[in-house]
């Protein structure tokens, strides 16, 4: 949609688009519920469509998918383009006359093949929804015959124009559809003698009775064989329009061209290495040659020089929090010197650094919730990369599907890259980044601060420079750039085809790629297979783990896979040459096949031994339990995969995590009560209000009234932020009446002391409050001890007395946000008593805390409260700098546009 890939949380939702768009008429919604949710009540089926459609829409920015009270329909615009209504268009169209070389039938027939990529839906399917299945499988079947029969006529009205190359690849892919007909063998046998490749048809001949033999257990038609014996003894009828042999093609020349036209890039990005220190940012469209570019870099870069590690982040690692970087520094410790240089660092730092590198024998870990941990973490590992060497090239490949935790270290380095001797190098594609993105953001920020290089796609001469570097002189260069436009690598791999000794040279890139896969053998397939699968580059023991082949096979095998330029070697890491190449392996690839795998995978990443700490381990498992088909343990994994992200700093990615999982098992309170936690911290009320209401309604559904009572507790914390004091009362007082602890006890009452003390009701307020103190002395808990003399501050009327409770709060806070609360009250009371220079002091430490904890609106409310400092302290530019950062995060603050309230700019103490 607008150029990104549509997002959205269930798969429901894609499947409820994908037929409502394909039927293209109006939807009964009881007719859905039955089609999506057959094992729902007919009242909840109805309330998940409810929200599956509001999820839908909001995702395609309210666009498109329609509904009123009894249907649901698609309604496009201008804008919308559909590939399989303008398959069929094409598919169908009729004009009107007997030529069979009409130039304009020929070119409509083309399109329509390009266009269809795969099976419909191919690989998509929803658990537990037959009739869905059902209508899936008729569609997918009756576009299966449609392309079928695309290809026939192509073949035919080619052969008719005689573009008999042309044909070929026609004729090829009718085959590849539709193995078992022998009209379609016979067709491509005859176009091969055609051509005077008596050998392809040979071949074509022999594949068609292996198969017959193997599927039905019949051999080939007479009229087959006779074709055949033709074909033997140089007796086939004339071609319609005979086309000139193809020239035999030298198999010279190098397995990898040279890098060509780059040289102005590379020269670039070389004076950057050569001074040590510096940001190169690598921007290109997909195939551009952005990652050859760092390939180059890499071997040009001599190990006495400089260390370059290369991390590379992944489509389906998108959520996990560092990936990338974690894969380049896994890397490089591989080499003992690296290892050995890394063991100079303190201990702190390598305690913090062992947080994402589990390898890193370290002391233990300090708690995550430690205010200051998360900038500790960041100065961790920037440290760790700056002691790689005394030159460091960290390079993140494919920045635009990096996370929001890789993206924040990335911004933390750039500021340091001089003092710690690091060149920073990072690859985009702009067109999966738009203005928006977080990845564009970035950049443009960090663009004043390095070297901004854009590749274009190689000229004329530069093609022409890269065929004769080839060895394949003989092709034509101009023939070359009009089939590829110039995009390198495309001219690669068309390259490597005649190189192998095609003559069948293909014109779509994918029959290329596919072409290439299909020469493997069984076990170089397999192994294919698997890695495209993992969906990411990873090691050979991976590889071997998922794949179930043995390690002598696996590692002949990827030496065989390296040699032939399919996968390619990143230190200890393997991956494919090219993202394509990942696409057609998986896309080739039975569903059953892939769901083993993906189970295999899965399993493998959830039982290392560090997977326990290792958010990356954690969060592919879930990946891969979801796509073997068990949504159960997907969810489980993916709670996990937040928790783990949560603890090293990256709530975006945590949140992320969490919502997948609520997807997969909507009903799980526990779930509801995380991402309302999340959505309070982040500012975003209302998606609080709901994720709190529904944990607190399931958790009373199932008797579990405890934690019940937490969500309506934290469910008060919020419209407390808000100022909706007698909401936020009666959510403390049904707290209260379900807990079944002291120390939630003290808590609960603690906040509604102040609740009450808001609303004016002093001896009702004072009351609770030593509620909150008794109940706090008897749970023993320093937490709760704390936040009742955090209370009693706020409450104490004489300044000394507010002095003693929360000094007492601040040496008793062992959670940080109650130690933030007291910090910050700390500071008003000190301004209050005209002691400013305390103030500000106060209140810059609990803003530096406050920062790790990431709670938009307390960070908002300490910004306005440190520009009120300074601003009477008379330091007005440290005033203004402040109030421009409470103003940016205070908009942050999501609250339902009916309930804008100033209260919201109006926190000051808690």
């Amino acid at each position: 949609m607008d150029g990104t890939p549509l997002s959205v949380d269930t798969k429901k939702a894609v499947a409820l688009l994908a037929y409502v768009v394909s039927r293209n008429e109006r939807q009964v919604r009881d007719r859905l519920c039955d089609l999506l949710w057959p094992d729902s009540t007919p009242d909840r089926a109805r309330a998940t469509l409810r929200r599956t459609l509001s999820a839908l829409r909001s995702s395609l920015g309210n666009r498109w998918v329609e509904a009123d009270r009894n249907f649901v329909w698609f309604d496009p615009d201008d804008g919308v383009d559909l590939d399989t209504h303008r398959f069929t268009d094409l598919a169908q169209r009729d004009h009107d006359h007997d030529s069979a070389s009409c130039q304009s039938c020929i070119a409509h027939l083309q399109e329509a093949s390009a266009l269809y990529r795969s099976r419909f839906l191919d690989g998509f399917d929803l658990k537990g929804c037959p009739d869905f299945d059902d209508w899936m499988l008729q569609e997918a079947e009756h576009f299966h015959r449609q392309i079928v029969s695309v290809q026939r006529r192509l073949t035919e009205s080619l052969i008719a124009a005689g573009r008999l190359s042309e044909a070929i690849e026609a004729a090829g892919r009718w085959v590849d559809l539709e193995p078992l007909s022998e009209d379609g063998h016979r067709r491509l046998m005859l176009l091969h003698a055609w051509e005077g490749d008596r050998t392809a048809a040979v071949r074509t001949y022999r594949a068609c009775v292996e198969i017959l033999d193997r599927e039905l257990g019949v051999g080939p038609l007479e009229e087959t064989t006779e074709l055949y014996e033709a074909i033997l003894e140089h007796d086939v009828p004339p071609a319609p329009a005979r086309a000139a042999p193809a020239p035999t093609v030298p198999r010279t020349g190098s397995v990898t061209p040279g890098l060509v036209g780059r040289d102005g890039e590379m020269q670039a990005v070389g004076a950057v290495v050569g001074r040590g220190h510096g940001l190169v940012v690598i921007e290109g469209e997909v195939g551009v040659g952005k990652t050859r570019l760092v390939e180059e870099l890499a071997a040009s870069v001599e190990p006495s020089e400089a260390l370059v590690a290369v991390g590379s982040a992944h489509r389906s690692e998108s959520g996990v929090p560092y990936g990338p970087i974690q894969a380049a520094i896994r890397d490089a410790l591989a080499d003992q010197t690296t290892e050995q240089r890394i063991r100079r660092l303190p201990d702190a730092v390598l305690a913090e650094a062992a947080r994402l590198i589990p390898s890193i024998s370290a002391p233990a870990v300090s708690d995550p919730n430690d205010p200051t941990a998360k900038g500790r973490f960041l100065d961790a590992m920037a440290a760790l990369v700056g002691q790689l060497a005394p030159t460091t090239v960290l390079c993140i490949d494919n920045l635009h599907w990096s996370d929001e935790a890789t993206l924040e270290l990335i911004a933390h380095l750039t500021h340091r890259l001089d003092e710690l001797g690091i060149v920073l190098i990072l690859t985009r594609r702009p067109e999966d980044t738009p203005a928006d993105h977080p990845v564009s953001i970035l950049v443009e920020d960090l663009a004043d601060l390095g070297t901004v290089i854009r590749l274009d796609r190689l000229s004329p001469s530069d093609v022409a420079r890269l065929v004769t570097e080839s060895g394949i002189a003989e092709l034509d260069p101009q023939t070359i750039y009009e089939r590829t436009r110039g995009l390198p690598f495309f001219i690669v791999e068309y390259l490597a085809a005649t190189r192998a000794g095609h003559t069948d040279l293909p014109i779509a890139i994918r029959r290329l790629l596919k072409g290439r896969i299909g020469d493997l053998t069984a076990i170089e397939r397999q192994l294919v297979t698997t890695l495209a699968v993992i969906g990411t580059s990873t090691d050979a023991d991976t590889i071997r783990a998922v794949s179930g082949r043995s390690e002598d096979e696996v590692v002949a095998s990827l030496d065989e896979l390296i040699r032939r330029g399919i996968l390619r070697e990143s230190g200890t890491e393997l991956d494919f040459t090219h993202e394509q190449l990942r696409e057609v392996a998986y896309q080739e690839t039975t569903l059953p096949r892939r769901r083993l795998l993906h189970r295999r995978a899965a399993d493998h990443y959830s039982h290392r031994h560090d997977a326990s700490r290792d958010p990356a381990a954690m969060a592919n498992a879930a990946h891969h339990r979801l796509l073997a088909g068990d949504e159960e343990g997907a969810a489980a994994l993916a709670v996990a995969a937040g928790d783990l992200a949560a603890g090293v700093f990256a709530n975006a990615d945590a949140l992320s995590h969490y919502t997948r999982a609520l997807a997969l098992t909507p009903d799980d309170p526990t779930i509801h009560l995380h991402i309302g936690e999340i959505s309070t911290r982040i500012g975003d009320y209302p998606q609080a209000l709901t994720s709190l209401e529904a944990a607190r309604s399931r958790f009373l559904s199932a008797g579990r009234d405890a934690e019940a009572a937490d969500a309506s507790r934290l469910a008060g914390d919020v419209y407390r932020r808000l100022g909706r004091w007698e909401l936020a009362d009666a959510q403390y007082e049904e707290a209260l009446s379900g807990a079944e602890s002291d120390e939630l006890r003290s808590v609960v009452a603690a906040s509604r002391a102040y609740v009450l003390h808001r609303l004016g009701a002093g001896d009702d307020a004072r009351a609770t409050a030593e509620l909150a103190r008794a109940h706090a002395e008897a749970s023993g808990s320093k937490t709760a001890l704390a936040q009742a003399h955090n209370l009693a501050g706020l409450l104490a009327e004489r300044p000394e007395e507010r002095q003693v409770h929360l000094d007492k709060a601040l040496s008793l806070a062992s959670d940080p946000r109650t130690r933030i609360a007291a910090l910050n009250n700390l500071a008003l009371l000190a301004a209050d008593t005209g002691d400013l220079d305390q103030a500000v002091e106060y209140g810059t430490v609990a803003l530096e805390e406050a920062d790790a904890v990431g709670d938009v609106h307390r960070l908002a409310a300490l910004h306005d409260n440190l520009a009120d400092f300074h601003h009477r302290a008379g330091s007005e530019d440290e005033s203004m700098a402040h109030l421009k950062q409470a103003v940016t995060l205070f908009a942050q603050i999501d609250t339902q546009p009916e309930e804008r309230s100033p209260a919201i700019w109006l926190l000051k103490e808690w």
